[in-house]
């Protein structure tokens, strides 16, 4: 049996009797750290690397080994957290570079975590060796600092949206059933590094990470899961085979991600445990439904960003299938990226302030005070006008969505000039400002594309991003959304694009403030209803600043009209859609005398989904 446990955890053999880097004592290898370059975190890396396959094959007591891992514990970490910065918010294929320090990261964190596992095996199996504390405290202790690695190596696969390394799911599982075994799931444990309370939270926050659609997240969005999942996992249940159901089932004895059970071929064994996410999805739906912000402050987080919640109840509590059949095609299209991007091609290549030059916003621009360069420094802002961050931590990396900032339009200051506000270089021409890419499509559906990424795209592409598409023969711009990211062997990256609408108006949009004033204009796309589908008009926005219940001013060329923004239908980390509806003041009673609201006709096959 014990032979068995070691190869399931693919533990070392311990046959030196002698240690080359430093004396095995919680002080020399102290006095040892302090000899490594701090400031240059690949160099430490590798030296902790060596250090630790070493170590992993030296004869030491439990204790001892715990000791000297713990007095590592804070290097490692700090050397991670650094390089962690190199490989993250990279380019969809990453150079070769980053790629080297994110196997170098991976590399430390298993043989970290396989130091950690001898530790618990040995405390278990030598319990009479074990003096200063009790062996089922110090085999907790180590199990869950095990898990937190292996969990991390889980954490960064997702985040480059590529598989786990061979055994890393078979470790982190093997990991929980010798806890199972030994009664050590639910004792609390002091919390470390973003850890949970127990071993079973500390468990289920890399399987409920990548139960929630991780390749329909961005880095941050899945840093800022994995750190909520350490509090929420408690209300999540891992049931045995004859201990009730769940929608996710994991094999304890496989090295595979949880699935959905309707999908698990196979009759349930012993070693499946079923996640049970029910009490998890209800916890999500009532603080939604009662407008309570997520209580993460108390437990020293922040709250989620406002579009993860919705994504994390669709995503953990109901399976999701394949609504349309894919076909192969290698048919070609043309993209352009983001919503600034869109809206200038859908606008007929017009930039956004000659597009504004026609409307009657223009028109008035020097009579109102809310377009002077001096107006509104001193307006106080509604904290709904504010959007919550996400302050993340730093032995997390890729929690900030700083890497996010190409693509996220921040609330202007009305004193800020227009061009402020773009997304890009201001200076260059429109050509390099919006570029348009040819690409072929790796297969289709009636809901959306399949695209292989190539050189010709933009490096920062990223789940949530709006995007333009025209096929070949046609002469409109469909709406569309990056849905997921794919990274496939053979350095095969593949997109995925999800129809939002077969066509938009491009606009302008005016946030009004509490006092009178409004924001300058944004750009925004309305998109038309489709009454078969039940789709109603709704209006495309950038994410932050926009917000439910909000009175927004649309102008477009000879066009002005005032909308409420009513529910939103779809957030991602770049853009809201809102549905809206028209209200009736003075200009907009004007304009329906000269022809109705902003018009959409279309005749599209979209009618007929």
């Amino acid at each position: 049996m014990d032979g068995e446990l070691d190869r399931r955890l693919n533990l070392p053999l311990q046959e030196l009797t002698t240690f080359s880097r430093f004396r095995p004592n919680p002080q020399a290898a102290r006095d040892w750290t302090h000899t490594l370059p701090v400031t240059r975190s690949q160099v430490v890396a590798q030296e902790l690397a060596g250090t630790l396959a070493e170590l992993n094959r030296v004869r030491l007591s439990a204790e001892n080994r715990y000791a000297l891992l713990e007095v590592l514990q804070p290097v490692l970490e700090s050397a991670l957290s650094n390089l962690g910065k190199r490989f993250l918010n990279q380019p969809i294929v990453m150079p070769e570079e980053p790629q080297r320090m994110a196997d170098l990261a991976a590399q430390v964190r298993t043989l970290m975590a396989t130091a950690y596992a001898l530790v618990a095996v040995h405390a278990i199996r030598e319990q009479d060796a074990v003096r200063e504390t009790h062996p089922a405290q110090l085999a907790c202790l180590a199990i869950q600092r095990a898990l937190l690695h292996t969990g991390r190596k889980v954490l960064q696969a997702l985040q480059l949206y590529r598989p786990l390394e061979i055994h890393g799911w078979q470790m982190h599982h093997q990991l929980y059933a010798l806890a199972e075994k030994q009664g050590l799931t639910t004792r609390e444990i002091p919390r470390q590094l973003g850890t949970g309370a127990t071993i079973h939270s500390t468990y289920l926050q890399a399987l409920l990470l990548s139960c929630s659609k991780p390749n329909q997240l961005r880095q941050s969005d899945m840093a800022a899961i994995f750190h909520a999942m350490a509090d929420w996992a408690e209300m999540v249940s891992l049931n045995a085979p004859d201990g009730g159901g769940g929608l996710f089932v994991v094999d304890l004895n496989s090295d595979q991600p949880p699935l959905y059970s309707s999908l698990y071929k196979h009759s349930a064994s012993e070693s499946c445990r079923y996640i049970h996410t029910a009490d998890l999805i209800e916890h999500l739906a009532g603080l939604q439904n009662e407008g309570i912000p997520d209580s993460g402050r108390s437990q020293g987080r922040e709250p989620l960003p406002v579009h993860l919640p919705d994504h994390l109840i669709d995503a953990l509590g109901k399976m999701s299938m394949r609504n349309f059949k894919r076909t192969r095609s290698d048919a070609p299209l043309r993209v352009c990226v983001g919503l600034s991007s869109t809206h200038y091609h859908a606008a007929d290549q017009t930039p956004f302030d000659d597009f504004l030059e026609n409307s009657s916003h223009a028109r008035s621009a020097s009579e109102n005070p809310f377009l002077s360069e001096t107006a509104g420094d001193s307006r106080e802002r509604s904290p709904a006008d504010t959007p919550s961050g996400f302050r993340g931590n730093e032995w997390l990396p890729g929690q900030s969505a700083a890497g996010d900032s190409e693509h996220t339009t921040r609330e202007p200051d009305p004193a800020t000039p227009l061009e402020s506000v773009e997304e890009i270089d201001v200076h260059l021409p429109p050509d390099a400002r919006y570029p348009v890419f040819d690409v072929r499509l790796a297969d289709a559906s009636p809901g959306g594309y399949c695209m292989e990424w190539t050189e010709q795209l933009p490096d920062n592409l990223r789940t949530g991003d709006i995007v333009g598409l025209m096929e070949e023969h046609s002469r409109d711009w469909v709406i569309a959304s990056i849905r997921w990211l794919s990274y496939l062997q053979r350095a095969r990256t593949l997109i995925g694009l999800e129809l939002v609408s077969p066509r938009a108006t491009p606009v302008g949009a005016l946030i009004h403030f509490s006092d009178g004033g409004k924001a300058p204009p944004m750009r925004a796309l309305l998109l038309p209803e489709i009454k078969l589908i039940g789709q109603p008009q709704t209006l495309v926005t950038p994410r932050v600043s926009f917000h439910e219940r909000q009175r927004i001013t649309l102008v477009a060329p000879d066009e002005t009209h005032t909308v409420q923004l009513l529910q939103q239908v779809a957030s991602t980390a770049s853009y809201a859609q809102f549905e809206l509806r028209f209200t009736n003041e003075l200009g907009d009673v004007l304009a329906r005398e000269h022809g109705g609201p902003l018009a959409t006709p279309y005749d599209s096959i979209w009618s007929h989904i």
